[in-house]
């Protein structure tokens, strides 16, 4: 602002009284510091806004403008498609470089979502509502979307088109490294609608000795996507400003060649699973891409068509193509729930004797390199206390029937054929 102010007094002239001619002349202003900061503070005693006001506004009302996009030709109601009128009254910063057209349509898109998902309608399905959430404010549904697969697989353009749609202004580009690095870093994510972790890499595991550092997510990114998701109220620093506290309308987005370790039984289940199967490294289409952002118009359109369904159905769609990814994510973030899903079932009709239960477990914990987490269960009786860790286990008992060794109830082993990958 001090800038716009200074240049406007830059061009601006001021009245000087020539004596000799006995009239007043224009000549330029030549504006020093204090005429800028001078004008700034006049200009802010009259301002009626309060500080903690946000866009997108209505200023008349003080209602939240969050369902409207300023799009090039028009201003909309994204949810209900009604066009308003321009007016002074509405402060909004989420303008977007294509034209509202709700005849358009996207038959290139739609082709290339078939041939990145053949044969699977759940997908494109998935992407279609995520697309439309992102254009929007709504926090409802708690879920982000993790794009996983080979590199070229179609995860990059599929988060081009998402940062066209919803523009740059509601877009943030985040990276694990440095979001959470300082107290200002989080500023970035106040008001945006969409922030993507392209090409997320995380700390591998690591082996000092006998104790395990399970590499991952750290601990402060964990907790602040676990808030974000939830769309809990926060408290960001911002630089050379007073703290803002608000809740911020941000769905993330995960982008990685490899199933990233989330470091938490929670924050899996906050995400959406896309699997990528193929890769088209070397036979790349690089007219693609510009393609696909001739569609925006007709992309909005079945997007948030998508979304509006999804809303109506209460919830967004989990393709069954992601289901393996979805037990590995979860694995990936906790090595109790790779054992679970490696070998037990939640069966409320079912027991099991927590004696067998542990001596898998052991075996398991031997070969798949997690012998440290024998120091925390040395025998039978510790492993209940992980067990009920995991989702849907809380209230996981034992019984001791006369006479025959202590059971799990409501648990079973998995038979052959569910241990089998097929």
């Amino acid at each position: 602002m001090h800038s716009e102010v200074s240049q406007f007094l830059d061009q601006s002239d001021r009245l000087e009284f020539d004596k000799e001619n006995n009239r007043f002349n224009r000549v330029r202003f030549k504006p020093k510091t204090k005429d800028a900061s001078e004008l700034l503070t006049f200009l802010q005693d009259g301002l009626a806004i309060k500080e903690d006001t946000d866009p997108p506004v209505w200023l008349n009302t003080g209602g939240r403008a969050g369902n409207v996009i300023a799009f090039r030709n028009k201003i909309v109601d994204i949810l209900t498609g009604e066009e308003i009128e321009p007016s002074s009254a509405l402060w909004i910063h989420h303008a977007v470089g294509y034209d509202w057209e709700p005849l358009a349509r996207c038959p290139v898109t739609e082709g290339a979502l078939a041939q990145w998902f053949p044969g699977d309608e759940e997908s494109p399905q998935a992407v279609w509502e995520q697309l439309g959430l992102a254009m929007t404010e709504d926090l409802c549904f708690e879920k982000g979307l993790m794009l996983i697969g080979p590199p070229r697989s179609g995860k990059g353009c599929i988060a081009t088109i998402a940062q066209a749609l919803v523009g740059t202004a509601a877009y943030a580009s985040l990276d694990v490294a440095t979001w959470v690095a300082k107290d200002t870093s989080r500023e970035v994510l106040i008001g945006k609608r969409l922030g993507v972790f392209e090409d997320m890499r995380l700390q591998p595991e690591r082996w000092f000795g006998e104790r395990r550092d399970p590499g991952g997510l750290g601990h402060a990114s964990v907790e602040l996507m676990l808030k974000l998701t939830s769309g809990n109220s926060q408290t960001f620093a911002r630089k050379y400003i007073g703290d803002w506290t608000g809740v911020t309308p941000i769905k993330l987005w995960i982008v990685s060649n490899e199933v990233p370790n989330l470091n938490d039984h929670v924050l899996p289940s906050r995400f959406v699973k896309l699997a990528f199967g193929q890769s088209f490294l070397g036979r790349e289409d690089i007219t693609l891409k510009p393609r696909l952002l001739k569609e925006l118009p007709g992309i909005a359109q079945k997007a948030l068509a998508a979304y509006r369904a999804a809303k109506v159905e209460g919830r967004l769609t989990q393709p069954k193509a992601g289901h393996a990814l979805k037990a590995e994510v979860a694995a990936n973030s906790n090595p109790w729930m790779a054992f679970f899903e490696a070998w037990l079932v939640a069966d409320p009709a079912a027991s099991v004797p927590c004696w067998e239960v542990f001596a898998i477990f052991q075996t398991w914990a031997k070969a798949s390199g997690n012998s440290a987490l024998l120091k925390q269960v040395p025998d039978a009786s510790k492993l209940t206390v992980p067990l009920r860790k995991l989702p849907g286990l809380a209230a996981l008992t034992t019984i001791k029937p006369h006479g025959t060794p202590r059971e799990y109830v409501g648990l079973r082993l998995k038979t052959a054929a569910e241990r089998s990958p097929a």
